[in-house]
């Protein structure tokens, strides 16, 4: 609706909704931000510690490493990639989800919504995450929305090697890169 709200050749034209729009997305994913920061930091008692090492629209990366030293690791100091995904996931769905879910009835209510419509679901748990800038991304996945890959596949959002303006020779040959990265 933003984009047809912000449009002046569209029947209903309206910037002051078309703002709405934005300023309440931008509240909301930075609503959810504070929230998951002071989340992870009472958890692992810890002060000020940013753990939302990114966010977008409607994704907030979180980062678990702090989380997977001061459990998993400390009690099975030799645990594999995966069981260490497995663990995240299990910690997503019996913690972090929960209280996502909280939180954004909690500004449902802080806002006097007419009804909580803010839905957020765990997407990728990755081993490997590196950013270059906003919406610039690499994501080695061991797992996406609960479908578990033998091997890790790897996600490239916005960088040269996905633009179709690259050659495709030179496409490959940054997959290439990429993987040796990674």
């Amino acid at each position: 609706m933003y984009g047809s709200l912000g449009t002046p050749y569209f029947k209903f034209y309206d910037l002051r909704i078309a703002t709405a729009i934005t300023f309440a997305g931008q509240y909301a994913i930075q609503w959810i931000g504070n929230k998951l920061n002071i989340y992870l930091n009472n958890l692992l008692k810890t002060e000020n510690e940013d753990y939302v090492i990114a966010s977008d629209t409607d994704s907030a990366y979180l980062s678990l490493g702090k989380l997977v030293d001061q459990t998993i690791r400390t009690t099975k100091p030799n645990a594999s990639t995966k069981e260490i995904i497995r663990f995240m996931d299990r910690i997503c769905k019996e913690a972090i989800q929960p209280y996502i879910d909280k939180s954004y009835q909690e500004l449902a209510s802080y806002v006097n919504a007419y009804a909580q419509k803010m839905d957020m679901k765990r997407e990728a748990l990755c081993d490997v995450a590196i950013w270059t800038a906003k919406k610039r991304y690499i994501l080695n996945v061991w797992d996406n929305e609960g479908v578990e890959y033998a091997k890790p596949e790897i996600k490239v959002s916005g960088l040269e090697v996905k633009k179709s303006s690259t050659p495709s020779s030179c496409r490959a040959k940054l997959e290439e890169a990429i993987e040796l990265i990674v």
